[in-house]
């Protein structure tokens, strides 16, 4: 594809101030309908009333939640949402946590060590209307099982546990 300096939906540039979100990778093949939608910059606004979005962000999503679960990185998901991490050898502290949302085509991204800040309200940076509703929804269900760090770090622990019980049954 190539970097877009319009919004694929409306056309319009982004120094007009109003927020959007950028998706990377291609997840539909050339010649569908919404492959010139692909690995682009959005703006909230026009995600919003578009009647592809779902399908469009489900695209996104679903692809991230395979990447979590074939890199063994995926640590909690519901309806709607998944909670996962990035890259850190076995020995080493994760570089990031990230929640990715399955009706919007963005992400929640933390650093690791920042994990605190992020969920008490850092997330909602750049977000607006719809998107941001859904990143409180979100959010507010993760901080129910991953509060604070300590919990974070268990949820790896019992993840990288889980892998290696899963490996060890397929021997």
């Amino acid at each position: 594809m190539g970097f877009l300096t319009t919004c694929p939906i409306c056309h319009k540039g982004f120094s007009d101030g109003r927020p959007y979100t950028g998706t990377s990778g291609v997840v539909f093949p050339l010649g569908h309908p919404l492959y010139q939608y692909c690995d682009a910059s959005l703006h909230f606004e026009c995600l919003e009333r578009w009647q592809d979005r779902g399908t469009f962000s489900k695209g996104y999503f679903e692809m991230k939640r395979r990447d979590f679960i074939s890199m063994g990185t995926l640590l909690a998901e519901e309806p709607g949402w998944i909670l996962g991490y990035g890259p850190a050898p076995l020995n080493r502290t994760p570089y990031y946590v990230e929640i990715d949302l399955e009706q919007w085509p963005c992400r929640l991204y933390s650093r690791w060590e920042d994990w605190e800040n992020f969920c008490s309200g850092k997330y909602r940076d750049g977000l607006s209307g719809q998107a941001l509703a859904a990143a409180d929804y979100a959010v507010a269900a993760v901080v129910r099982i991953v509060p604070n760090m300590s919990a974070l770090v268990s949820a790896r622990l019992n993840a990288l546990v889980g892998r290696s019980t899963q490996n060890s049954d397929r021997s």
